[in-house]
């Protein structure tokens, strides 16, 4: 097989990540459950040199880091590489502070090196820190869990990764502005004084210490931060709010990476939900998954990485829309996604909408009506859509309010 042969359709998934962690700044990150995608559509190797890209799900706005890492790759390396097409689609937001531009710059840079020869870790690092200005979102990116980075005088960067502690849950609120990273470290302070230099000293080895030894009492304090916080909080709305909050769930709050998402550190999903409420302009994820506050769920597309291991007997699946044209819908898209693929792995399936959900419509399709095996709905159904439900070969059965006698 031919080298181009061997590239085409080779896929990568690149992690989201949050970095600084309070006092860990340029130094500390962690690497979370959101991701970019890309795939190679076709190598060219009469077009060298050459990346073209197509952004699934429209693409940043701005510049393109998965070009910018690559061709600086190029420069660097020395090595030409055959032309590429590329597929790309991320669900790592935009200019919130989640490593999506560490995320796209390890991108580009792996597959310069999956189009020509294999590049170390610590020289993925240096070119990613290159084009990035620090090496902490890629070095998350690439090795996973919790890292550390430090950046050598001549530029090299030596990183190390250790387990994050699954008993910590990350709650990530995120509001509807962006702030790009660039103006987010304008506002910095040119020079610290030593007295803050010594505190954040001592509470990132604190944060080192407290995330490896289980000590969670110690986070609070350990996240307290005197050289990028300070300087930022009128850009990030709520962030004060957040740092400020007191409850027995919080093991700690920070600043994502420049913002402006905020972290806040708990080992409860309550929490989450009081974040929801204490600050309602922000959209809340969790290491689960984006939070429904209504329904107290996780929803979030790395389920199908489960769901692809698993076997199921039985189905239940709630919906929003049930049609006999359209089939089974919802409203909630991520969520009809994952209903799709419990819906797969089930070797039989119930679907479950009271009577005002017959012949309604929603945006995200589940699976069409002969997918499933029995409809149990309520007394309110429409008589002429349940017999048409029925003809269509489904099931229906009418569950009986509890509180009516028999």
């Amino acid at each position: 097989m031919s080298a181009a042969g061997s590239v085409a359709g080779f896929e990568l998934r690149i992690p989201g990540s949050i970095s600084n962690l309070g006092p860990g700044f340029d130094s500390l990150a962690v690497a979370v459950q959101i991701y970019l995608d890309l795939r190679v559509t076709e190598v060219r190797p009469d077009a060298p040199d050459t990346i073209e890209t197509h952004f699934a799900d429209g693409g940043p706005p701005g510049e393109n880091r998965i070009e910018t890492a690559f061709r600086h790759a190029r420069a660097r390396v020395g090595t030409p590489a055959p032309g590429v097409r590329i597929e790309a689609r991320s669900d790592i937001p935009t200019r919130a502070g989640l490593g999506s531009s560490g995320a796209a710059t390890l991108a580009g840079l792996q597959l310069y090196q999956q189009l020509t020869a294999p590049i170390s870790s610590a020289d993925l690092l240096a070119l990613a820190a290159d084009v990035e200005g620090h090496p902490d979102n890629a070095a998350a990116s690439l090795l996973g869990g919790l890292t550390v980075s430090c950046q050598r005088d001549d530029g090299r960067v030596t990183a190390r990764a250790w387990r994050w502690p699954s008993d910590v849950q990350i709650v990530v609120a995120t509001p509807e502005a962006e702030l790009e990273t660039p103006h987010a470290r304008r506002v910095l302070p040119s020079t610290i004084s030593m007295r803050d230099a010594v505190f954040n000293l001592q509470r990132a080895l604190l944060l080192v210490h407290a995330l490896a030894a289980g000590t969670h009492g110690d986070l609070r304090e350990a996240l307290r931060d005197r050289w990028h916080q300070p300087a930022r909080a009128a850009l990030v709305p709520g962030l004060a709010e957040a740092l400020a909050l007191d409850d027995e769930a919080i093991l700690g709050a920070c600043l994502s990476g420049a913002g402006p998402s905020i972290v806040v550190f708990t080992n409860g999903l309550s929490i989450a939900l009081e974040l929801e409420d204490e600050i309602p302009r922000f959209t809340v994820v969790v290491t689960g998954g984006t939070l429904r506050p209504k329904q107290h769920s996780l929803v979030h597309p790395l389920a199908g990485s489960m769901l692809d291991e698993v076997h199921v007997d039985l189905a239940f699946i709630g919906c929003n829309g049930v049609d006999p044209v359209h089939g089974v819908t919802n409203a909630n898209l991520p969520e009809a996604a994952v209903k799709a693929l419990m819906l797969r792995a089930a070797a039989r399936s119930v679907v479950v909408a009271d009577g005002s959900k017959l012949g309604e419509v929603h945006l995200g399709r589940i699976a069409p009506i002969d997918a499933f095996d029995v409809l149990v709905t309520d007394a309110a159904a429409p008589t002429p859509l349940v017999a048409e439900l029925e003809v269509s070969g489904l099931a229906v059965q009418l569950a009986q309010d509890p509180r009516v006698d028999a």
